[in-house]
């Protein structure tokens, strides 16, 4: 791929990540995750390689009565999105997560630590909800326990105490959203919190992606923060790891509008389509436009685009494909895994052409 003008990648380079899931026991499976990365043949064959291992496990043992289960994950919790994606959508977690569910009930709570806030402390979150065949709707509380700075105290025995005045306050949300297979996509979220301030979601759309000769995506959606609510949200945003996937999730991310500290509205309208061309070849189009409308900061105006002309070599497995593909939406990262401490948008509007391939073996 020619990337933009980064100090890690500037010309033609590869980064590739690869997954794998080995399962030792009935109830016990392992997943890991492995990143690949060369910024640019300019360093040489071996000069700046980068490689990244990640791991995780899940424990779900037989201790409940039918129809409950119970799961334990452990360090990679995997992509998540907290309620209906009021404030984390589509964030990779690492830490702990319980769950426990049913047919139509289900709990979890997670503990990411501090890789989806940069802050001292650990984020909690705690979900509740209901599921039926057409939809989720449930509760969901999140809380930042900020240890704070390290401040002197001759008092103490080790002469220094944790600032414990900064944590995030509690904030509590009812959700609604529809399960992803359905033609008629929507999803709501209202948040209070114990500070009196406010924050909302709404999205609608329509979809066809199953079986389809031509498949579509189109949803639209709006945020509104007060500006109280996200204070100890907006210094404190963070990219803690940046997978490949990351090029083809849209900037409509509430971590990109917690870049500045204020009251904030986001209108956004995602769509994309998929059709094929003869039989091996397909044609995929994705368009996001939007706006992060600031009350006393400058907004943040955005169009992105990603055309691709895909060829899938073998008729029995469609899903192995190679696509080449054109776009304005380049990651904005020195590497694979680093992190953002300064609240930068995580997407430039730089010209970007690649390809980008997914197997499954």
């Amino acid at each position: 791929k020619y990337w933009n003008n980064t100090y890690y990648y500037h010309g033609p380079g590869y980064w590739a990540d690869a997954y794998a899931e080995l399962r030792l026991f009935e109830d016990l499976r392992i997943n890991s995750k492995f990143t690949f990365a060369n910024g640019s043949t300019s360093y040489g064959y071996n000069q700046r390689d980068l490689y990244k291992l990640f791991f995780g496990v899940t424990w779900s043992p037989d201790i409940l009565p039918d129809p409950w289960k119970f799961e334990i994950q452990f360090f990679d919790l995997d992509r998540v999105t907290l309620g209906a994606g009021l404030f984390f959508e589509d964030r990779e977690m690492s830490g702990m997560a319980l769950k426990m569910s049913e047919t139509n009930w289900g709990f979890s709570l997670r503990l990411p630590g501090t890789a989806v806030l940069q802050t001292y402390g650990d984020l909690w979150s705690l979900d509740v909800y209901r599921q039926s065949s057409a939809n989720v709707v449930g509760f969901h509380a999140f809380m930042v326990q900020d240890y704070g700075a390290v401040i002197p105290d001759p008092a103490a025995l080790s002469g220094y105490v944790l600032d414990l005045t900064n944590n995030l306050e509690p904030v509590g949300s009812l959700y609604l959203r529809s399960k992803d297979h359905l033609f008629t996509q929507y999803r709501l979220e209202m948040a209070y919190g114990s500070n009196q301030k406010a924050a909302g979601l709404v999205g609608v759309g329509i979809q066809n992606k199953r079986n389809c000769r031509f498949c579509y995506s189109i949803l639209a959606q709006y945020r509104y923060f007060e500006d109280d609510i996200v204070e100890g949200i907006a210094d404190n945003a963070d990219y803690d790891y940046i997978p490949y996937s990351m090029h083809d999730r849209p900037y409509d991310n509430p971590i990109n509008a917690f870049r500045k500290k204020d009251e904030t509205q986001t209108y956004s309208l995602n769509m994309s389509f998929k059709t094929p061309v003869g039989r091996r070849w397909y044609f995929e189009s994705s368009n996001e436009v939007g706006q992060f409308d600031y009350k006393t900061r400058r907004d943040d105006f955005f169009v992105f685009h990603k055309q691709s002309l895909g060829f899938c070599p073998y008729e029995k497995f469609r899903e192995n494909c190679l696509q080449f593909y054109i776009s304005n939406k380049s990651v904005n990262a020195s590497s694979p895994y680093s992190r953002f401490y300064f609240n930068e948008p995580i997407f430039d509007d730089t010209h970007v052409f690649g390809i980008h391939g997914v197997f499954f073996l």
